[in-house]
């Protein structure tokens, strides 16, 4: 009885569910409903964004040539090969094709120098080879801009910098004379690695007791002072052998990370739009260096790789690069100061970490990343290019694609290791990523990625290591910079 009853009970359940169904079908058909409740939002936008400016442009089996030199930015084959960024490209670069109709076609050079020497070369002889050109922006974007090899990319039409895939800073940072000739954010593979960012030991912060850091981020209380104050939990290291407060090695510029972040830049702009420096140091640059350089430059608080100073002299020779990575995976190191990049290659290590963004100088600002120029990439329209709408359209599209498929990957490739796969990280990530800012003197003052410009050096060094020669050699160092600024300004000035 009791058998037949359930048998009752269930068949029932089943017609009413049958009926129910059938009643919300409506005009709807099950895929689109299906469709509707698992895509992603912001993927959903993007596709009907890039659906919308496709609308009226299809361009016939056209070609669509992308230049750079072997990097992520590059599928390492024409096909899914299991690797997170180089197939998250390659599905990219094929929703273009589909949805425009254009046959993609990198070219993949060796170094940053090919790619710039071709496309001048292609500028000179008008072939009109290359519709975008890639590369780090001290090495490429330099010379492409001076050569006058590339578009001022604020004549497009389709191309909308208030979107969140491009860098919000770009018009204020780049522009020269209201002309821009570069862009970046989510469209380039380094977008999340070229940033600044604190890392922090989470065993080492528990034993510590020290209090909760992400907490203290969102909040906004997360300041330089507040920094400062927390790390005191952490006796001084006078030996080398208990724990230092923090970490970094000289291949970062970690006195431009806190400069930035504490609302200050290098670059101004006069009247006309035109960067320049400051002949003299401002006192507010003095003072912040005097500041800093006492924490950062006391190596019972601080183990550091190697910090030079001027000429290249080695004034910290206790540890090797190597050895202060080793020394926070090994629980020695409270906060590790480096890029976003360091976060991938401390991933599969044993060692519990977290990501914070540099700390603000004061609560009423907000969050600033320092973006540093010799890792920073770009995406550049040569001159040449045949077809303007093309590219334009394209270009956009390319950059709003790239949410939908580099930002997951690179957030897989970041975050899913063994200490950072937190919602906490990933938000830290978001406020990292979303606040970068570029400096246009740090990038065009002179030097390449392995030798910055003096000026650019004295500051960074006065910061985070010793500020006593900074008065003495700023004026100098300032002049020289200053011309090359100018030198910069003419070729603009003069480009049509």
């Amino acid at each position: 009885m009791k058998k037949t009853i359930l048998s009752m009970i269930l068949a029932f359940l089943m017609v009413a569910s049958l009926l129910v169904s059938c009643g919300e079908k409506s005009n709807d058909s099950p895929k689109q409903t299906t469709a509707n409740v698992n895509v992603d939002p912001e993927i959903k936008a993007v596709d009907d964004y890039v659906a919308t400016i496709a609308q009226n442009s299809s361009f016939d089996g056209q070609n669509f040539t992308y230049i750079g030199r072997q990097s992520d930015n590059f599928p390492t084959e024409y096909e899914e090969t299991g690797n997170l960024l180089s197939d998250a490209v390659y599905k990219r670069q094929r929703d273009i094709e589909e949805i425009f109709g254009v046959k993609w076609e990198d070219v993949v050079t060796e170094h940053g120098d090919d790619t710039q020497q071709r496309v001048i070369q292609d500028t000179l002889s008008n072939m009109g080879a290359y519709d975008l050109a890639h590369g780090a922006v001290l090495t490429v974007g330099q010379p492409l801009m001076v050569n006058k090899a590339i578009m001022n990319v604020n004549d497009f039409s389709t191309l909308d910098l208030s979107q969140e895939w491009w860098i919000s800073s770009l018009e204020d940072t780049f522009s020269i004379q209201g002309k821009l000739y570069l862009l970046t954010g989510t469209i380039v593979a380094e977008h999340y690695s070229d940033a600044g960012c604190v890392l922090f030991n989470k065993v080492v912060a528990d034993n510590f007791d020290l209090p909760d850091l992400y907490e203290l981020v969102n909040n906004g209380q997360w300041t330089i002072d507040k920094m400062f104050e927390v790390s005191q939990s952490v006796p001084a290291n006078a030996n080398g052998s208990g724990v230092y407060r923090y970490g970094f090695t000289d291949h970062r510029s970690v006195g431009f990370d806190f400069l930035f972040a504490n609302g200050m830049s290098i670059t101004s702009f006069d009247e006309n739009g035109n960067p320049m420096v400051a002949d003299a140091l401002a006192p507010e640059l003095s003072n912040f260096a005097d500041k800093m350089c006492v924490v950062l430059g006391d190596e019972s608080l601080v183990c550091t790789g190697r910090v030079t100073k001027s000429g290249g002299e080695d004034v910290n020779e206790k540890y090797g690069v190597e050895k202060v990575e080793e020394l926070f995976i090994d629980g020695k190191v409270l906060f590790w100061l480096d890029s976003t990049g360091a976060v991938t290659s401390f991933r599969e290590e044993e060692v519990e970490f977290g990501i914070l963004p540099y700390p603000k100088g004061e609560a009423s600002q907000e969050y600033r990343t320092y973006a540093q120029s010799g890792m920073g990439s770009a995406v550049y329209v040569p001159k040449t290019i045949k077809d303007v709408e093309k590219v334009d359209v394209i270009v956009e599209a390319m950059a709003a694609l790239s949410q939908k498929h580099l930002k997951p990957a690179f957030y897989d490739k970041m975050l899913k290791g063994r200490s950072t796969y937190d919602s906490e990280s990933r938000a830290m990530i978001d406020i990292i990523s979303t606040t970068k800012v570029y400096d246009l003197v740090d990038i065009f003052s002179g030097g390449d990625m392995n030798t910055r410009g003096d000026y650019i050096n004295l500051i960074d060094r006065a910061i985070k290591h010793d500020s006593s020669s900074l008065a003495s050699s700023y004026k100098s160092t300032a002049k020289v910079t200053s011309i090359k600024i100018k030198q910069l300004v003419s070729y603009i000035s003069k480009d049509e």
